[in-house]
């Protein structure tokens, strides 16, 4: 009977452990997720600026020409 419940007792912390080591991981990896997106976000929101004034130095160039 022991040896059964001793093989029970650490089947169980043995998938405890899995199961929390599962849990880790997923936050691990929505963290890093995260923290990609906003980047990419900074990257998009700086691309976006620099093509707004790239364009407005086109404008006054062309209204300064003309």
């Amino acid at each position: 009977m022991f040896p059964d419940l001793l093989a029970k007792t650490l089947a169980m912390a043995k998938e405890k452990t899995l199961q929390t080591a599962e849990k880790v991981t997923e936050k691990l990896f929505s963290d890093i997720t995260s923290l990609v997106n906003e980047a990419r976000n900074r990257v998009a929101i700086t691309v976006n600026r620099q093509i707004t004034i790239l364009n407005w130095n086109i404008g006054i160039a062309i209204i300064i020409t003309s």
